[in-house]
């Protein structure tokens, strides 16, 4: 990397960057679960609008994103449609509270209810609680800092390699994503020497690092999870709309 201290033009990228993504994402968290969801099925289609009301936080986001909006029309396509997915763990970290494994400044007995919700969706405490010990990583790999949690979806979004599925599109210049996705890696890691050093910055690149490599892991497990069970259900009708389309079962 070139250099490893952060520029004006840099430090203001940085403050531009997290200033939008906390506006679009870290509001009020209200997930509205009705007393009378007692069953998995209707408990997935609860969660189906929940999900797309995260989508359109990112979709604000990366409008405001101007790497993102100057790709043409079939990159952002197949990047968001690809992608999204894997920053839902990442969402999540903006409001956990890793010390109590719940929603930051939420009642006990909410959480309990939500915890059921969750269970309920994915009929085990198993891939549940690999999704929340994936998200107490990130918080602990990051600090919670959400300068990193703002980069990271950067970084995540303009990633060619995470196009995991078969029925993705090819990206028409994948080396421009490349290139705005190490200008934010590097913006990110000069961020991390600037606050801590080149040695912890390095320990904690890598455990970084290791955050992406367990978003990989889990969001493929609730993808094939939750594509499977839509369809086995046949409740693509019921779906929320964008949801079905990140599912690829619209």
């Amino acid at each position: 990397m070139e250099n490893k201290y952060l520029s004006i033009e840099d430090r203001m990228l940085i403050e531009y960057i997290q200033s939008i993504t906390m506006n679009c994402l870290k509001r009020e968290v209200i997930e509205y679960h009705p007393l009378n969801i007692y069953d998995h099925r209707s408990a997935i289609i609860h969660w189906s609008y929940i999900a797309d009301e995260r989508i359109l936080c990112f979709v604000n986001l990366f409008r405001q994103i101007n790497e993102f909006q100057n790709l043409n029309g079939d990159d952002r396509f197949v990047l968001f449609k690809s992608n999204l997915l894997y920053l839902f763990p990442i969402f999540v970290c903006f409001y956990y509270d890793r010390f109590n494994n719940r929603l930051l400044n939420e009642a006990f007995e909410v959480s309990s209810k939500r915890f059921e919700f969750y269970r309920l969706c994915f009929e085990s405490d198993g891939l549940h609680i690999l999704f929340l010990t994936t998200v107490r990583f990130i918080t602990e790999s990051t600090d919670q800092d959400f300068t990193i949690l703002s980069l990271l979806i950067l970084i995540l979004l303009f990633s060619p390699d995470l196009l995991m599925h078969k029925n993705s599109r090819s990206l028409q210049d994948p080396l421009n994503i490349y290139r705005i996705q190490s200008n934010y890696t590097n913006i990110l890691w000069k961020y991390l020497v600037d606050q801590q050093g080149e040695s912890q910055a390095t320990r904690k690149f890598l455990r970084i690092l290791s955050s992406i490599f367990r978003i990989q892991f889990v969001v493929e497990k609730l993808f094939d999870f939750f594509q499977c069970e839509f369809v086995c259900f046949n409740l693509t009708d019921e779906l929320a709309p964008l949801l079905q389309s990140l599912l690829h079962i619209s």
